[in-house]
């Protein structure tokens, strides 16, 4: 076989290919969102530094919390144990650590959004190209 006709094959192939199942369901992924969200906000709430300091290495070491990764949510949420972590060692985090929490927490908020439209773009891909007969 031809070195053309490799390329010829190699792209009819890509291009007919079928898109995979995206990893998550909307739903999900909305759910993970709100858990996430949720253990840093409970986590903030706590008012006893020792506290908030045990409670965030546990959650940062043992991945309580599955996260998979869509956008860049999954990072943000890891950087925002450490940072919690790092802050609250023998005492709450100060004003400045906390806007810098909060930064974070806003940018986490943010890649969700835009991780739930990419989730959505995905699976619009695949439900028109394996059901391709049904109307939108």
């Amino acid at each position: 076989m031809t070195t053309l006709s490799l390329i010829t094959l190699f792209v009819f192939f890509a291009c007919n290919r079928t898109p995979e199942k995206p990893k998550l369901s909307l739903s999900d992924y909305s759910r993970q969102a709100v858990i996430t969200k949720g253990v840093i906000e409970k986590l903030l709430a706590e008012t006893d530094p020792k506290r908030m300091h045990e409670i965030a290495i546990a959650v940062e070491s043992s991945r309580a919390v599955n996260c998979v990764t869509v956008y860049e949510e999954c990072n943000l949420y890891g950087q925002i144990l450490n940072k919690i972590v790092s802050s609250s060692q023998g005492r709450l985090p100060n004003a400045e650590e906390n806007v810098v929490i909060y930064r974070m927490l806003g940018e986490m908020d943010q890649a969700f959004i835009k991780g739930y439209e990419v989730l959505a773009k995905e699976w619009n891909a695949y439900i028109a190209a394996t059901h391709p007969d049904e109307k939108k």
